[in-house]
């Protein structure tokens, strides 16, 4: 089975590890970023906003500035838990 080119030249024999973790500490929160909104964003077009609202318990325009925080968040906590391995790796 082949890698991907991204991954193959990652995993390449003179790569370091720090630069390995580092890609993998960017699709990590990529993908679940990703899969949120998928996930939120298929909740809600289409809907008229009052049905939504009363089905919901909440209206349609307060899930794109929480699929944001989410996301912030999941890049943060991915950056601090990399900047802990980094001093572990070098």
């Amino acid at each position: 089975m082949k890698l991907p080119r991204v991954a193959s030249s990652a995993a390449a024999p003179g790569r370091s590890r720090l630069r390995i973790a580092a890609l993998s500490h960017v699709r990590v929160p990529a993908l679940l970023s990703g899969l949120a909104l998928l996930v939120w964003f298929s909740a809600h077009p289409g809907l008229d906003p009052e049905v939504f609202e009363r089905a919901a318990g909440t209206s349609n325009d307060v899930f794109f500035e929480r699929w944001l925080t989410l996301t912030a968040a999941l890049f943060a906590g991915s950056a601090l838990v990399l900047a802990l391995r980094a001093r572990r790796l070098s």
